[in-house]
């Protein structure tokens, strides 16, 4: 052997033992006193209820998009999750003190879209989706206009 006995290493054996036990935990320990870790923020337990608006029977499988927005309402990042036979859907991922745009899709509904802020740990929304509006047409006849009857052309609108 060259340099080191075989008694020599015996006796730094516990030496090197000892360097490889502190050594880590120092190093660990200084590394969350000088605030490179931080912790996540505390985040807001959400739950969103869909229900039909004529008869409060639950939507199950609505499209339920939850997108946090700043200060200007533009959005950061959207979650999207479908809604239960029970039409609920819950998120926990969104910081306490955010505000959030909630949109719910469901095929056969209008879309529903609204802001909420969150300043609690849990919120509770509960959605009632309308049935579609009718489209509105140049081509078809439309309701009564008040005003003096007279359209840009001249003519009187057909009633």
């Amino acid at each position: 052997m060259s340099g080191m006995t075989r008694a020599s290493i015996r006796r730094s054996l516990p030496l090197l033992l000892a360097v490889m036990l502190v050594v880590p935990t120092a190093w660990g320990r200084g590394w969350r006193h000088r605030g490179r870790y931080m912790p996540p923020p505390p985040t807001c337990t959400i739950t969103v209820k869909v229900i039909r608006s004529w008869d409060s029977q639950p939507v199950n499988n609505a499209a339920v998009v939850f997108q946090p927005v700043n200060t200007e309402n533009k959005p950061w990042g959207n979650m999207e999750l479908k809604t239960n036979e029970k039409g609920v859907a819950k998120l926990n991922l969104i910081p306490i003190g955010s505000r959030l745009l909630l949109q719910v899709l469901a095929p056969g509904f209008q879309t529903y879209g609204k802001i909420f802020d969150l300043p609690k740990a849990t919120k509770s929304i509960t959605v009632k989706l309308d049935p579609p509006a009718p489209q509105v047409s140049i081509y078809k006849k439309q309701a009564k206009q008040s005003g003096s009857g007279q359209s840009q052309s001249g003519k009187k609108p057909q009633n």
